[in-house]
């Protein structure tokens, strides 16, 4: 099984719980533009509360489905589950983001998406950002205004 095959399995198993899973990374900005390599698979899962029990459940979910857990990625500004390194039955590798984690290459990611962006993709990104907000997981920036500042940079 391929690494695509791999985050139509994660993608699943993160609805089987009435979840969402969003593929980000290097394999959804190959998907829409300048290709890159890479070996896993980036899925951010869409949760209804920041609390740290939904995130565990999260995780312990795709345990009970045969993934192996690598590492944990514990976010300490709120003192709770992050992201998870798994490995899928097959050795696929499935990064799980539950929070937003800052990588440095999450910034390059964002400015390749954002050069092919268009309207509706530019409306799902404000409402995320409201809602990293609201939730607190902001980091005391100003994501609108930097958001804003991005469209302006790739109209």
């Amino acid at each position: 099984m391929g690494l695509i095959d791999g985050v139509r399995r994660a993608a699943a198993v993160a609805g089987e719980d009435g979840h969402v899973g969003v593929l980000v990374g290097g394999l959804a900005v190959s998907a829409r533009a300048e290709p890159r390599f890479t070996r896993d698979a980036d899925l951010v899962i869409d949760t209804d509360t920041d609390e740290e029990a939904e995130a565990e459940a999260v995780a312990r979910m795709f345990l009970q489905r045969g993934y192996r857990l690598q590492a944990r990625l514990e976010q300490s500004g709120v003192g709770r589950l992050s992201g998870a390194r798994l490995v899928d039955p097959d050795g696929i590798e499935v990064d799980l983001i539950i929070a937003s984690s800052g990588r440095e290459t999450d910034l390059v990611d964002l400015r390749a998406l954002a050069a092919v962006a268009g309207d509706d993709e530019w409306e799902r990104a404000e409402r995320a950002v409201s809602l990293i907000t609201e939730r607190g997981f902001h980091r005391g920036r100003a994501l609108p205004v930097d958001l804003a500042a991005l469209r302006a940079e790739h109209a």
